[in-house]
């Protein structure tokens, strides 16, 4: 049984006789090298990369949906926006700005000629 084992024992060892250090690859400094030269990038690429994210992207939409929500709701009460129309017809508004183009949208079907 002991006789087994020192054969077992020796064969392990003489196993190990080829072993040698291992080393990298050809070319590995250079693929090294060139993998660095491309994580560093440009400023701008830095930046398109960050915003890009799924997270980033997606809170900066939140926050301009925010952002024309609060503009919508907390519009002025005398309403002095672009689309304004006042009762009394005194400040020029869309229809104004537009003249009668969205009047009369269909022919009429009797031409005068």
């Amino acid at each position: 049984m002991s006789e087994n084992i020192e054969r077992k024992v020796q064969e392990t060892l003489n196993s190990l006789d080829g072993v040698q250090k291992a080393g990298p690859g050809p070319f590995f400094f250079t693929r090294v090298q060139a993998q660095l030269q491309r994580q560093r990038g440009s400023g701008w690429e830095r930046a398109v990369s960050f915003i890009t994210r799924p997270s980033i992207a997606l809170t900066g939409l939140c926050l301009i949906i925010l952002l024309n929500a609060m503009a919508f709701y907390f519009q002025p009460a005398g309403g002095s926006g672009a689309l304004a129309v006042s009762a009394a017809g005194n400040e020029p508004g869309y229809a104004d700005d537009f003249g009668n183009l969205a009047t009369n949208l269909f022919y009429d079907e009797n031409p005068e000629p």
